[in-house]
Order: structure tokens, then C-alpha cells, then sequence
């Protein structure tokens, strides 16, 4: 009975060649194309989803000396095109806005170092919960009414403020350009945010602050600044800033712990 044997090579050794690296032209070439590819009036949209929150906030923390707009604005743009180029998604601007209530409402509020003493340990804090997978368990054990009531009252502290800025504008007089921050702008705005109450998307925040930027524009270009300078293009970094300890002491406790389970929560 004749038999067969058959022979197997041996496995080869050779390992796979590895992949060309691409040269820094083409990994721009390509994401420049998969940018096109995607872009649509609905990604456009998107991007500006929370421009009606962000914006306002940023303006009034600025116009109150509590912030670098320049600063905030350049450094959010690149770490957000930075973002999204790591992962491919656009991710949504979500203002502190427990942090910003107390920095803008409360009595003198806080210090430009405490605000930043406050953002950096949440952000740290959320850092460490992500790193070591502990957030599922955090935001599993924070209640959700907790995060209501914080909204409640971040949102009244809001309203405080707007009030009192009705009070402090023109009152009822409509002389000269009065009539640009006066109650019967005050009564169109509110009643337009009523309008847009139910609204699938609620543009209110949005118009009122654009009306707001116009406004101040024309009385700044009309009556030549009334001593103020001019903007002009161009960068106003502020100088470096610190934070001290008890910086961080103020910020945390006045601002951060309130700002915490908000970041975890709802955003």
C-alpha cells in the first residue's frame, strides 16, 4: 500500500512592511478633503450651537474686567480645532456657566486669578475621574436634582443681573439715542425670548446678544467713543497670571464646587 507525504513549507519569518509614513503636506491634503467631504449647512449649524450661551458669558466676564477675551478666544479656537481633529467629531462649547454666575453676580466677585483657579481644578478633577475611569460612577451617584437646582439657581442669579441692568439703562427716555437701552427694548426682548419659549431652536440669546454688539457698535462709531478708543484689529493678550493658594481656596469653594457636578451631569 503506497503512501504519500506531503511537505509543508516552514512559516515565513518575514515581517509585514511597514506603513510609508505620510509627510505633513499630506495629512494636511487629506484632512482638508475629509473637512470638505463633510461639510453641510447642517455641520455649519452645528458649529454654532452654543454661540448663545457662550458668547454672552464670554462678552460679560470680558466687559467686567474678569477675563482675557483675546486669550479665551484664540486658545478655545485652537484647543477645539485641536479636538476635533484627534477625534473626528465636533465638540460642543460648554461655558462654566455656575463659575461665570458667581464671577459676574456676586458682589465684587471673583478675581481674575480665582476664576482660573476655579476652571483649572474642575477641568483637573474631571481629568482624573476620565483617567481612571471613575466618572460613570460619579455621574451614576451625583442625583440629577442636584444639578436642577444648581441650574435654578445659577439661572436666578441671571435674572438678578439683568434686572438690575434694566434698572441701572435710559428708564423711559427715548432723547438722543437713549432709545438703544431703554425699557421698551428691555419689554421687546423679553417678549420675544417668550416667543421662542417653544421653539425647536430658541434664537433669543442669540438675536439679543447680535442686537446687543450692533447697538453698542453704533453708539461707540456715532458719538466717537465718548473718550473711548476705537478697537482695532489686532491681539490685546493680557499679562500672565498666577493663581495663589488662596486663590484656589476662594475659587474652588465659591465657584468650582458648584460648577462640578454641572460638568459631569449635563455636559
Amino acid at each position: 500500500m503506497a503512501t504519500t507525504t506531503t511537505s509543508t513549507a516552514p512559516p515565513s519569518t518575514a515581517s509585514a512592511p511597514a506603513p510609508a509614513r505620510r509627510s505633513a503636506a499630506a495629512v494636511v491634503r487629506d484632512e482638508l478633503t475629509f473637512f470638505w467631504r463633510n461639510l453641510t449647512l447642517s455641520e455649519l449649524a452645528g458649529s454654532l450651537g452654543d454661540i448663545g450661551t457662550l458668547l454672552p458669558i464670554l462678552v460679560s466676564l470680558a466687559r467686567a474686567g474678569k477675563i482675557s477675551a483675546t486669550a479665551s478666544l484664540v486658545f478655545g479656537g485652537v484647543f477645539n480645532i485641536l479636538a476635533g481633529l484627534v477625534f473626528r467629531i465636533p465638540l460642543c462649547v460648554q461655558p462654566m456657566k455656575a463659575i461665570a454666575a458667581v464671577a459676574v453676580t456676586t458682589g465684587g466677585g471673583l478675581t481674575q486669578e480665582q476664576i482660573m483657579a476655579a476652571g483649572f481644578s474642575v477641568s483637573a478633577i474631571v481629568l482624573v475621574l476620565s483617567l481612571t475611569g471613575t466618572l460613570h460612577v460619579a455621574h451614576r451617584l451625583l442625583p440629577h436634582a442636584l444639578v436642577r437646582g444648581i441650574q435654578l439657581g445659577t439661572a436666578l442669579q441671571f435674572v438678578n443681573k439683568g434686572v438690575a441692568s434694566i434698572l441701572a439703562s435710559n428708564g423711559y427716555r427715548y432723547d438722543g439715542r437713549a432709545y438703544l437701552d431703554n425699557y421698551l427694548i428691555a419689554f421687546i426682548a423679553f417678549t420675544g425670548s417668550l416667543i421662542c419659549w417653544r421653539l425647536r431652536r430658541n434664537p433669543s440669546a442669540l438675536l439679543m446678544f447680535a442686537y446687543g454688539i450692533a447697538a453698542a457698535c453704533g453708539l461707540l462709531f456715532a458719538q466717537g467713543g465718548n473718550g473711548l478708543a476705537v478697537p482695532a484689529p489686532g491681539p490685546a493678550f493680557a499679562a500672565p497670571a498666577v493663581p495663589s493658594a488662596d486663590d484656589f481656596r476662594v475659587g474652588i469653594l465659591n465657584a468650582g464646587l458648584g460648577q462640578l457636578p454641572l460638568t459631569i451631569l449635563n455636559s
